[in-house]
């Protein structure tokens, strides 16, 4: 987050656009580009001699004190601008992991007084709270800048619900929304016009939901977003192990764009 008066009653043009990108590409150490989809990793790891550890890709999302009274005002912030990074499926794996250890705890008498049960702890739950939050995006100038949509009339190929949608949320479509601005974007050009009311020329976006449940084969985000890909789970090493097993044990699975390996794609493309 930087936080700066000036920054903040600034008006969102070139100059604010830069500085945005700047910071971004401070953060994640890369060069950053509007209207790209750019990742970070957080990882999780449970308590044992196993260290079972799980890794997921999470998006990284602009805020800033233009957005509040604009047409896209859910994502404002106060006081500056900030990058939110966010895993709902992290959210809930550490929630269950948090409650097991509760539990625990409570169990072996040495409990702290305070805890807070999460509340969200499925990614069942996850896509009704996602749903939820779509449904209620604020009405700004231009009315609500992302908003649910209702299920098509053949509904044979899609994904079946995980769950059962309570009234509020009955008949709008569990797979996909819709948003003025992309919200897997990291840093949109949309938010760096002065312009209160969005442009008639904003164009729509068809926007995803099934990362949290679909589990497809085509639909790779369900790992690496959604339940997270479990990248270590090894029992502790002896001490005295040889140098040919310990160099087996050096490696470890990284997942890399075809397109950022030229020798890879050299050889895709004969």
């Amino acid at each position: 987050m930087l936080l700066s008066p000036r920054l903040a009653t600034a008006i969102p043009d070139g100059s604010v656009q830069q500085i945005a990108l700047r910071i971004c590409s401070l953060y994640l150490q890369q060069e950053i580009e509007l209207d790209e989809v750019c990742l970070d990793r957080i990882y999780l790891e449970q308590p044992g001699s196993r260290r079972t550890t799980w890794e997921w890709v999470t998006g990284v999302n602009y805020f800033s004190a233009q957005g509040d009274r604009r047409w896209w005002q859910d994502h404002r912030i106060p006081a500056g601008m900030a990058f939110s990074i966010n895993s709902v499926g992290h959210m809930v794996k550490a929630g269950k992991l948090a409650r097991v250890m509760r539990d625990l705890e409570e169990a072996m008498e040495t409990a702290p007084e305070e805890f807070t049960n999460p509340n969200v702890d499925s990614l069942d739950k996850a896509l009704e709270l996602a749903m939820r939050t779509i449904a209620l995006a604020s009405d700004g100038p231009s009315g609500k800048a992302t908003m649910l949509v209702p299920l098509p009339e053949d509904t044979s190929d899609l994904p079946k619900c995980p769950i059962k949608l309570p009234a509020s949320l009955a008949g709008k479509n569990y797979c996909e929304y819709r948003g003025f601005y992309h919200t897997d974007y990291t840093v949109p050009s949309e938010y760096f016009f002065p312009a209160v009311d969005r442009p008639m020329s904003t164009r729509t976006h068809e926007l995803d939901f099934s990362y949290l449940f679909d589990t497809a084969f085509d639909n790779p985000d369900f790992d690496r977003v959604g339940i997270g890909r479990m990248i270590r789970e090894s029992s502790a090493q002896p001490e005295h192990t040889n140098y040919k097993s310990e160099k087996r044990l050096r490696g470890s699975e990284t997942e890399v764009e075809i397109d950022d390996i030229p020798r890879l794609r050299h050889a895709l493309d004969q």
